[in-house]
């Protein structure tokens, strides 16, 4: 179905992802990867780094780094921050893991799996723009094949 027709078709006329530049699908996309290892402000500086890629990409990058400053003012143990990030990747249309090791953002990635959300594992920390830019459209193809299915379903119930 082609995709100005699902857009039409979903959701009233208003589709549950909305486009972005070049009417492609505008995609949230959750940035996991090391907070401690390797220095945590290095850590939150990549994280920042592709997040603002992305954002300047026309998608809508989560970036769970920045909760580094919410935990200067207000700290909390690592499960505090952990339940709240796997649930903000359940909202997610994909998910970026950064290279390093971490059992948090390896915690991520497996929720992302469980629930079907595309992971793209980066073996740099800096990504080149043709990098982000697949990873983007893989995201965003996932995204319309899901909506084309659920705009299906609604025909056929209707």
């Amino acid at each position: 179905m082609p995709l100005a027709q699902v857009q039409k078709k979903s959701f009233g006329g208003l589709a549950k992802w909305p486009l972005g530049q070049k009417g492609k699908w505008q995609v949230k996309i959750y940035i996991a990867g090391p907070y401690t290892l390797g220095g945590q402000a290095r850590n939150v500086r990549a994280q920042i780094d592709v997040a603002n890629r992305l954002a300047e990409m026309g998608q809508e990058p989560f970036a769970p780094l920045l909760n580094h400053f919410w935990g200067i003012v207000y700290p909390h143990d690592k499960e505090f921050w952990m339940k709240m990030d796997l649930k903000w990747v359940g909202v997610c249309d994909g998910l970026i893991r950064l290279p390093g090791e971490s059992e948090g953002a390896d915690r991520e990635v497996a929720e992302a799996r469980r629930l079907g959300i595309p992971v793209i594992e980066f073996k740099h920390i800096s990504p080149p723009g043709s990098v982000l830019l697949r990873m983007i459209n893989k995201i965003q193809r996932v995204c319309e094949e899901k909506l084309t299915k659920e705009v299906k379903a609604d025909d056929r119930q209707s």
